[in-house]
């Protein structure tokens, strides 16, 4: 029975107000309502099966249109929208008998002309689009989308002259219209006639002064053409316009990455990310410019299993529900929570890079271990009890140890934290450890060390780059060198009993005699430790040890001398609190 008081047409528009505003499973309903009270009505069928169509149900789109153009063969925008629908199925050749079908029912149809030339060019019949469009342009001139498939097309096609022509038709009807401008801009600049480029973006800047495209447009122009400075300033402008524009985020941030302003351009990709938390290409250089500010060596310790292992067993042999704990040099607070895992009351760690320091603090949270960990962005030097550290700890962690053991500082670190941050019997992880050395030949390296002649040429001004009296990081296995000695050891540092803090220029010095194993020219020696966590768990950065990724340190001498078996050859090593240093003789 046909409700007397329903009004189709109100209710119909309403549903296309409902459509315009995006309210499209409101629209939906009120169509549905329509359709039961006018079962038959192919048109309202038509409208319903479009907002099906926008709304991402293509096939019940499809079923109305079907039943439309069963109830009317001649429903010209069933057969249209049926072709669409097709093409969202990806069934081009069933789309495309549909819309030419529509588009010889209706050649005077503009809207139905060109869906027809965009289903031409998906079936890349590039001439029979082209003559398409030129007619839904006479048909009617103020379609500007149809100018811009145009000559985009011509564009594909390498017709430059095509296209300027096509977009200069659309100044003739829209006047300064913006994105044709931008469109032209970059066309000249594609062609490589800068002036023009240049010349057409500040006029689309003068037409649209409170526009951000104009000034985002000729942002990156002049970055395409090596002018970084002023590219920087209209990005900029663009920014002030538009504070929220993605493209121009991104594209301040490969400014200030490419002028190695780091922090800068973390903050563009942050917030180009904060728009579109999927874009790639930003993802990637985010990482890299994050990458950059942390050493790899990071990697390669947290991915050296038998080192977790063998820390989280001496840790969970001493930690008890009421240790305080003092992780030193926390890096990505891997310690900690291992030793917040075992039961530990608390732990105070620290990490003088502010970086790792706060992604830190965000790891120990997302494993739930914020109420038991608390993380500074500090040395442990700058730590005191009362403030940052509640009481004195009973334990103290730490991993600071560079490949010749002393170059991050664990000598005073751990002196410091002893003797101020904990109590007096306090348990340490590492205890102690025992560095061992080898002479050797190295020709490879001792050519750099100093850099002097290279292939015949005097590289020597090059030198000014080298740290020169330092131990490097090299992977023995992959170099060519020969054993001159037996290994020998160098030095044993025990954690609980340090030995006196030796400034860099009054260094303890220890004399050695090696004995010669091979006949050879004497250019280095390479060191390397054993960390003993206790009494019982050690780990090596010896060739082929637990601690492989570490390496081991070179020092090259820099006036090698010839040696031959059996010769007995004195070494001084010159040992300070942060560095390891050697001399050829007696000192």
């Amino acid at each position: 029975m046909i409700d007397q008081n329903f009004n189709a047409e109100l209710v119909f528009q309403e549903a296309m107000q409902a459509h315009q505003n995006g309210k499209l499973p409101e629209a939906e309903n009120l169509l549905r309502q329509i359709l039961n009270h006018l079962p038959d009505n192919d048109g309202i069928m038509t409208t319903l099966g479009g907002v099906l169509l926008s709304s991402g149900k293509v096939n019940d789109a499809l079923e109305f249109f079907d039943k439309a153009i069963l109830i009317n063969p001649d429903n010209i925008d069933a057969k249209l929208n049926r072709g669409i629908a097709l093409q969202h199925l990806g069934k081009a050749d069933e789309a495309f008998q549909q819309i030419s079908e529509a588009a010889k029912l209706a050649p005077e149809r503009a809207d139905i002309q060109f869906n027809f030339a965009n289903t031409l060019l998906q079936l890349q019949q590039y001439p029979q689009a082209i003559d398409v469009l030129n007619q839904v342009i006479k048909l009617d001139p103020k379609l500007i989308q149809a100018y811009y498939s145009l000559a985009a097309l011509y564009s594909f096609l390498e017709k430059p002259d095509e296209t300027l022509e096509t977009y200069q038709q659309v100044l003739v009807v829209f006047p300064n219209d913006l994105m044709t401008l931008i469109h032209i801009g970059n066309l000249y600049a594609d062609l490589g006639m800068i002036e023009k480029a240049e010349e057409t973006y500040l006029e689309s800047q003068t037409a649209h002064p409170d526009h951000f495209l104009p000034a985002a447009a000729l942002g990156k122009f002049y970055l395409d053409i090596g002018k970084q400075e002023e590219g920087e300033t209209s990005l900029l402008k663009a920014l002030s316009l538009n504070p929220n524009d993605l493209n121009t985020h991104i594209l301040l941030g490969n400014v200030c990455k490419d002028f190695g302003r780091i922090d800068e351009a973390e903050k563009y990709y942050r917030k180009a990310l904060a728009i579109n938390p999927n874009e790639q290409g930003t993802i990637r250089n985010l990482r890299r410019i994050l990458s950059a500010k942390i050493p790899y060596w990071h990697f390669e310790m947290l991915a050296d299993t038998e080192r977790n292992d063998a820390y989280q067993a001496a840790i969970e042999k001493i930690v008890t529900k009421e240790s305080a704990i003092l992780d030193i040099g926390t890096g990505s607070g891997l310690l900690s929570m291992m030793a917040a895992r075992a039961g530990a009351k608390r732990i105070t760690a620290c990490e003088l890079h502010q970086r790792l320091a706060e992604t830190a603090k965000e790891i120990t949270k997302a494993n739930g271990f914020e109420n038991v960990i608390e993380v500074f962005s500090k040395k442990s030097t700058q730590l005191k009890v009362g403030q940052e550290i509640p009481e004195e700890v009973d334990i103290i962690i730490s991993e600071i140890l560079d490949v010749g053991v002393l170059g991050e500082g664990v000598l005073p670190s751990i002196r410091h934290a002893v003797q101020n941050l904990a109590k007096p019997n306090v348990q340490l992880i590492p205890a102690k450890t025992q560095i061992h050395a080898q002479l050797i030949e190295i020709p490879s390296r001792s050519l750099v060390s100093p850099i002097q002649k290279i292939s015949g040429f005097d590289l020597s001004l090059f030198e000014q780059y080298r740290i020169p009296d330092e131990y490097l990081k090299i992977n023995l296995k992959a170099e060519k060198y020969k054993n001159l000695s037996a290994v020998f050891p160098l030095m044993d540092i025990d954690f609980y009993n340090l030995p006196p803090a030796y400034p860099d220029d009054q260094p303890n010095q220890i004399p050695f005699e090696i004995t010669i194993s091979e006949d050879g020219i004497l250019q280095a020696i390479v060191f390397w430790f054993d960390l003993f966590l206790d009494e019982e768990i050690m780990v090596s950065s010896e060739v082929d040890g637990a601690l492989e990724h570490w390496g081991q340190a070179l020092f090259c001498f820099p006036n090698p001398v010839k040696v031959e078996k059996g010769m007995v050859i004195p070494i001084t090593m010159l040992q300070s609190d942060s560095v390891i240093r050697f001399r050829l003789g007696k000192v």
